[in-house]
């Protein structure tokens, strides 16, 4: 059987390999006929050698064409061998160029394989990550910040001395037009006292009891009834009368009312009349205090005094089932007179666990004749841990009054429980 020749770029590998698989079988029978014409013709020879005439008989073999059909038939299967022989060199070739191909691309795929072992690695790692940030997110201090937040409001001058801003935690507050402490932050960066409002978010939860002396307009009332909700309470105290009205409307306006009691008095070492020395720029630093002129230099303004009503947490309390799981004080440099008119309100309406954070102002203490370290050693005797808040959050254990500057004010935070004091940031 003769094929006709054909390119082996041209032809399927599938159908070459088969062509050469039929070629090399029949081989073996090639051979076979080749040794049989051969065995033949050598027979023939030897019978005309010995056979009378022989001569004449092999002329009449010649020329009857008997050799020449032999010797054609020889001539055929060599060609065929050479031809075969060619196609099995073009086929090792090409085998060959083919098994440096799959080695070329087996190479390609491996260093393909390890790379997209590598991405994965990497990716692994990533996931890995996140999956730890997001379990340290979930273990930290809950922090609750509405939605609103994202979009706030501009300010808005209402008309009287006051603008309406829009604090970070998604809030309105109606502020004092005049005042260059509280209010410019608000409309600039919509928080105030950054550290300490993170503070809040991190420590007041759902369902507990705050207490505020000190309130101003009531950022921090607002914002800490927003933090424990409907199932909580709010009280808080603040005795000029400007502030308070912006107080009560802050907490209407953000419909935590109902939630918020609301007390219009100063609170200190006894009851009665006292004085205020209110301030119309720097409205947040009305103060019981008589403040040195250095301070008031720096304030670049005189108080005005005012005659207010103060009550002592003993009496305002006496006789109410509460406890309270959060104190701040920011009294202008009333915390010692608090403290001293506070002993059976300690006892009955707070514990141990209670988280107190508290305004240290040297200055006004000592505007009070008392005096700032005796106040911190009282603290101390009282059996309160006493921390610093640094700018980073990390509470600075507080063991001895000379620890603390005597003329900057600072942040205080106290627990009579070491545990939550160390847990506190």
């Amino acid at each position: 059987m003769r094929f006709s020749r054909q390119s082996l770029s041209e032809m399927p590998v599938i159908g070459y390999l088969l062509r050469v698989g039929y070629s090399v079988l029949k081989l073996p029978a090639m051979w076979a006929d080749l040794h049989r014409d051969v065995n033949n013709l050598h027979r023939t020879v030897l019978e005309l050698k010995d056979t009378p005439g022989a001569i004449g008989k092999f002329n009449g073999m010649l020329t009857s064409g008997a050799v020449a059909e032999h010797s054609a038939r020889l001539t055929d299967h060599a060609a065929q061998l050479q031809e075969q022989t060619h196609e099995l060199e073009e086929l090792t070739e090409r085998i060959a160029s083919l098994e440096e191909a799959w080695r070329s691309a087996a190479k390609a795929e491996q260093s393909e394989m390890e790379e997209l072992r590598a991405q994965i690695r990497k990716q692994s790692g990533q996931i890995a990550m996140l999956m730890e940030e997001n379990r340290a997110r979930e273990n930290a201090p809950e922090r609750r910040e509405p939605a609103a937040a994202v979009h706030a409001a501009a300010p808005i001058y209402l008309g009287g001395g006051r603008v309406l801003v829009q604090t970070e935690f998604g809030n309105p507050l109606i502020c004092k037009s005049q005042d260059i402490q509280l209010t410019p932050a608000l409309i600039y960066q919509r928080v105030w006292d950054p550290e300490l409002t993170r503070f809040y978010q991190s420590h007041l939860k759902p369902g507990m009891t705050y207490l505020e002396i000190g309130a101003n307009i009531g950022y921090f009332t607002v914002l800490a009834a927003s933090l424990v909700g409907h199932h909580g309470h709010v009280h808080a105290f603040e005795p000029l009368a400007e502030a308070f009205t912006l107080l009560e409307l802050n907490c209407r306006l953000n419909n935590y009312s109902y939630l918020c009691e609301l007390t219009p008095k100063a609170v200190g070492e006894f009851d009665g009349i006292h004085t205020l020395h209110t301030f119309e720029h720097n409205f947040g630093s009305s103060t019981l205090s008589t403040l040195p002129e250095k301070l008031l230099a720096e304030f670049n303004e005189k108080p005005t005094a005012e005659p207010v009503s103060c009550t002592t947490l003993d009496s305002h309390y006496a006789g109410r089932e509460i406890t309270f799981d959060f104190i701040k004080m920011d009294a202008e440099g009333a915390e010692p007179l608090i403290f001293a008119g506070s002993s059976a309100f300690l006892e009955r309406c707070t514990t141990p666990e209670t988280i107190y954070a508290i305004e240290y102002n040297p200055q006004a203490i000592l505007g009070l004749k008392r005096d700032p370290g005796d106040f911190i050693g009282h603290l101390l005797a009282l059996g309160f841990q006493v921390g610093k808040r640094q700018l980073s959050g990390v509470l600075q254990p507080i063991r001895d009054p000379s620890e603390l500057d005597e003329w900057c004010n600072c942040e205080l935070v106290l627990s009579r429980n070491a545990g939550v004091l160390a847990g506190c940031r």
